[in-house]
């Protein structure tokens, strides 16, 4: 999990609707915003402690992944997956 957003079927066309759930209180606007802000979908200082405290590595890849934001043609495959194993996301 990069951003640590669970999937729940929301989509840009009611991006701004509250659903509960397992995002709780953040609509996928306000989860957008904060992980453009800081790198996780949590309001600043009311995250998990793996995306307020992240490892370097974790910190390595979010980096990467906004570098490429508006650029995905830049998107590397195998830097991206090497920042991948490297944080460990999928063990998180």
């Amino acid at each position: 999990m990069i951003c640590w957003w669970e999937d729940d079927g929301q989509d840009d066309h009611d991006a701004n609707d509250v659903r509960g759930g397992p995002n709780g209180r953040y609509s996928l606007t306000a989860a957008h915003a904060n992980f453009a802000d800081h790198g996780h979908m949590y309001d600043r200082g009311k995250g998990i402690k793996i995306v307020e405290q992240p490892s370097a590595a974790r910190s390595d890849l979010i980096d990467y992944l906004r570098s490429i934001e508006f650029s995905p043609s830049h998107a590397d495959a195998r830097h991206l997956g090497k920042l991948l194993r490297a944080a460990d996301i999928y063990k998180n």
